[in-house]
């Protein structure tokens, strides 16, 4: 999916995008992409910059994972920084965040909703590398995430507010069914 600020109609705020993405046969994916929108006017993104929004499957984030990083495992989420106008890719991996989210025993969804918010805040040059830059990061994250959050509720059409993904079945069927979503 590509997140470009310039395709939305004229003077659309990301607010407007996400209304107009709601609704009872919209999908996960329109809602993570309304975030993404939300995410890159609230960091002051220029109206040209354009993203990527990706989703593999567990073995091809490993190989991202082990040709980028060196590290021989899946993970959630990377993000791959181009220039100003193309900010980059963020690849996530619906299969390790749904194992995550149940660890944590969290919504899958909101961890999705977490991985764009970090993919996007690495491309526009957060980072975690040292303890005051995490500090840094987690708290931008969060306070997105709640504005966000707010932001859903007040405008999402009732019952169109939550988009929950089964996590009590075991972690292989709910991969499943998670990578089936996106």
């Amino acid at each position: 999916m590509i997140v470009n600020l310039d395709d939305r109609s004229s003077g659309e705020s990301a607010l407007e995008d996400h209304a107009n993405r709601q609704g009872p046969h919209k999908s996960p994916q329109d809602r993570l992409v309304a975030l993404a929108y939300y995410v890159l006017e609230q960091e002051h993104a220029g109206a040209a910059s354009e993203l990527s929004l990706s989703f593999v499957d567990a073995d091809e984030m490993e190989a991202l994972n082990s040709t980028y990083r060196g590290v021989q495992a899946p993970t959630d989420v990377l993000s791959f920084a181009c220039d100003a106008e193309l900010l980059g890719d963020v690849v996530m991996c619906p299969q390790v965040a749904a194992e995550r989210a149940r660890g944590l025993a969290v919504d899958v969804f909101e961890e999705m909703e977490l991985l764009v918010v970090h993919g996007i805040l690495h491309l526009l040059g957060y980072d975690h590398a040292n303890e005051a830059d995490a500090v840094r990061m987690e708290a931008r994250e969060d306070e997105l995430l709640a504005q966000w959050d707010t932001i859903v509720k007040a405008y999402a059409p009732q019952g169109a507010a939550n988009i929950k993904i089964d996590t009590t079945a075991d972690t292989e069927t709910t991969a499943s069914e998670v990578c089936h979503e996106f």
